[in-house]
């Protein structure tokens, strides 16, 4: 009976001190999750251990890894294609792992039998990857994944093993139901660490002899070992010399200590840019912090569905890079750049900047031998048909629900033609070729006697940044270059309705970035343009009645421009405020966090307290009962 009242009174107090506790960590998360996350952070990180056996004695190693987002994004758009086994061979990345193999080769070199020791190392490693089926893939896409089948396991032992300098080759079992992959280990001598119970197993591949290494986490395989299921098979070899000769960027480690972050900027500048001609160049600079000198760093460009493109470059004595990116197609792209870090720092992804470079439409002019122009030769003479100006080119396009919508983000016009009007040069090549027209049942001879280049003029556009509200808890947010189409659609809005739109065109300039905030809710509707020194520039505030349903942001945009971004986001106004700087973030959690542990330390005690004073209570009324 007192054991029951004791119960009795413990359950509510371990209730009540679990949802004071609940409501104190929530109360300081919701601070805490606002704070800005390094680039480093940003990075897939994870831990793996492994033994290194110095006579009779083991000693136990952690190796930390951590992969910048833009390595794991780069193989995830490589071709994933495999048309035959040799095909398995370019999937192995050991320039990739070239860091994580030097980490555990400072343990094993010091080691008897230390490539035997490397190799079963690099197993341990694997088998900590689960083993769930899938389709080949690249290794880096096998760390951050945390998974692989048989082939994806071998593969990722592969690359590191060949970065350590073993001589290793792919074997692939076919004739076993189903087939399987493990990988052959070329030592000089018969593995020392393999199971004792069983003989170990070797295949002969071009003289050499090479030791069977089972990759899957269903055994603690060593080199030497085989698992039944392989008694009888006879594997084709795979050489690897289809591998990667060269990585974009490489896996950062480090054995037990953690590793120190990183980070690295980038921004695209006027200086050393340059936008004339049919070959534009831009000057894409930024720094790495630590301020380390001859440290490489990679430039990804990419696309939309299309493999990155890569450029490499290295710092100078202060940590600062540059790159000269030359470009002759228009369209939109996405460029980061990145750090692989070392064995003491992470590396580190810049944020992105999207780079718009509008697209020429001149309109050919039809040219016939007799100076006759029929409408008609015009629409069915494909070589000389008008091109018609595309519609509007997006940089971004969001549609979100919630309370309000938030648009904000950094951008630079960069152009070389700050007067008259900009003009494209056509060529107009030599032909002749007769046009049948079905209809009339002419034909008709168009004759260009001469090779022609004429200048076409282009009419300037609008970058815009547009917020619209589409429904009660609904908003669409774009940013893009805008022609004649949309601009007259703008101008009817705003004189049908009461849209707000800032034109930003007197008071911003080109070659100089700029940042901007949008926000369009029930309650408030502004917009401000700030320089980045946060100088407010220009600010429009809509009228509180009737609230406008759109608003925006306009700015003349020469088509033979380029337009940069970066930190562009649209979020909605749900979210928690992100505080201005980090100082104020700091001070808002230095303010309270001291106070959890004493006022936790003061909730348990007077729990602590009115548990035994209830207990004492019901003791003596046990007690006087039995009396």
């Amino acid at each position: 009976m007192m054991k029951k009242n004791l119960l009795q009174a413990l359950l509510p107090a371990t209730i009540l001190c679990l949802i004071l506790t609940c409501c104190l960590n929530g109360s300081f998360s919701e601070v805490v999750t606002g704070e800005p996350k390094s680039s480093s952070s940003l990075n897939y990180e994870t831990d793996y251990t492994f033994d290194i056996y110095r006579g009779h004695f083991r000693s136990a190693y952690t190796l930390h890894m951590s992969v910048p987002t833009t390595l794991y994004s780069y193989y995830e758009r490589k071709s994933h294609f495999l048309g035959s086994n040799g095909d398995y061979s370019r999937f192995a990345t050991p320039n990739a792992f070239k860091v994580v193999a030097e980490n555990i080769e400072n343990i094993t070199n010091e080691v008897q039998y230390s490539d035997e020791q490397f190799a079963n190392a690099v197993l341990t490693l694997v088998r900590q990857i689960p083993y769930v089926k899938s389709a080949t893939k690249y290794p880096v896409e096998a760390i951050v994944e945390n998974s692989g089948d048989c082939d994806v396991l071998s593969l990722l032992a592969a690359s590191i093993m060949k970065a350590g300098g073993l001589d290793v080759v792919l074997l692939h079992y076919q004739s076993t139901n189903p087939s399987h992959m493990n990988i052959g280990v070329y030592l000089p001598y018969t593995p020392v660490y393999r199971s004792l119970w069983s003989s170990p197993a070797c295949f002969e591949y071009r003289n050499k002899t090479y030791w069977m290494a089972e990759c899957t986490p269903r055994g603690d395989w060593k080199v030497g070992d085989r698992p039944e299921l392989l008694a009888d098979a006879k594997p084709r070899v795979i050489s690897l010399g289809g591998a990667e000769k060269d990585s974009p960027g490489q896996v950062s480690s480090s054995i037990n200590d953690p590793l120190a972050s990183s980070s690295i900027s980038v921004t695209v500048s006027s200086d050393n840019s340059t936008l004339e001609g049919d070959e534009r160049s831009l000057s894409i600079t930024g720094e790495v912090s630590p301020g380390l000198a001859d440290e490489n760093v990679t430039m990804y460009v990419g696309r939309d569905g299309l493999a990155f493109e890569t450029f490499k470059s290295v710092t100078d004595e202060h940590g600062e890079y540059f790159f000269a990116w030359n470009f002759t197609q228009a369209g939109k792209y996405t460029i980061t750049t990145s750090w692989s870090g070392t064995s003491e720092y992470a590396g580190s992804d810049s944020e992105n900047l999207t780079i718009f470079a509008g697209v020429y439409e001149p309109i050919f002019e039809d040219y016939y031998g007799d100076g006759e122009q029929d409408p008609a030769a015009r629409a069915n003479s494909a070589p000389f048909g008008s091109i018609v100006s595309q519609a509007l080119k997006y940089v971004l396009k969001s549609n979100v629900s919630g309370t309000g919508l938030l648009l904000s983000g950094e951008f630079i016009i960069l152009s070389d033609n700050d007067t008259g009007t900009p003009t494209v040069e056509v060529t107009i090549p030599r032909m002749e070729e007769l046009v049948y027209f079905p209809k009339t049942g002419r034909m008709m001879r168009v004759v260009i006697s001469e090779e022609q280049v004429v200048s076409q003029p282009v009419e300037n556009n609008q970058l815009g940044f547009i917020l619209r509200q589409n429904g009660e808890e609904n908003y669409s947010a774009s940013v893009g270059v805008l022609g004649d189409q949309q601009i007259s659609q703008i101008s009817k809005v705003m004189q049908e309705s009461n849209a707000a739109y800032m034109n930003a065109t007197d008071v911003a300039s080109r070659n100089k970035w700029y940042r901007v905030e949008a926000k369009i809710s029930k309650n408030s509707t502004n917009a401000r343009l700030y320089e980045t020194n946060n100088t407010l520039l220009e600010n429009i505030t809509a009228p509180e009645s009737p609230r406008p349903d759109e608003m925006g942001i306009l700015m003349a945009y020469p088509p033979n421009s380029i337009l940069a971004f970066k930190n562009l986001k649209v979020s909605t106004l749900e979210k928690p405020a992100v505080p201005s700087s980090d100082g104020e973030e700091r001070t808002q959690i230095s303010e309270f966090e001291w106070l959890i542990p004493y006022v936790a330390g003061a909730v348990f005690l007077a729990i602590g307290f009115a548990v035994v004073c209830y207990t004492r209570r019901i003791t003596k009324s046990v007690q006087t009962k039995q009396n």
